[in-house]
């Protein structure tokens, strides 16, 4: 990860070990480590239980199939809102912290 800083990379996309698995909490808090001048993005299972557990240590996130009807399917809007909630409420709550 810090090879990839130094060779230019603007960020890192940090995922499980399957499509649609989150990372670990951990993995994606030692991944910034290591990364400091760049991006640490959630590339997979990102959703409104996990979180703020991600995003602690994490930049952004990819989201899909968590807030559609399937794998490039149409959006739920209801499960859009719902993890929106969570994402202002982390962001709220990191601002205050500065």
């Amino acid at each position: 990860s810090a090879r990839a800083e130094i060779l230019g990379s603007q960020g890192m996309i940090v995922t499980g070990e399957k499509s649609g698995h989150p990372p670990q909490p951990g993995y994606v808090a030692r991944s910034r480590k290591g990364i400091t001048n760049s991006n640490i993005i959630i590339g997979s299972g990102f959703d409104f239980k996990n979180a703020k557990g991600l995003m602690q240590h994490a930049d952004a996130a990819i989201v899909g199939t968590s807030i559609s009807t399937k794998t490039g399917g149409v959006l739920i809007p209801a499960k859009v809102r719902k993890l929106m909630k969570v994402v202002r409420e982390i962001r709220k709550e990191a601002k205050n912290s500065l």
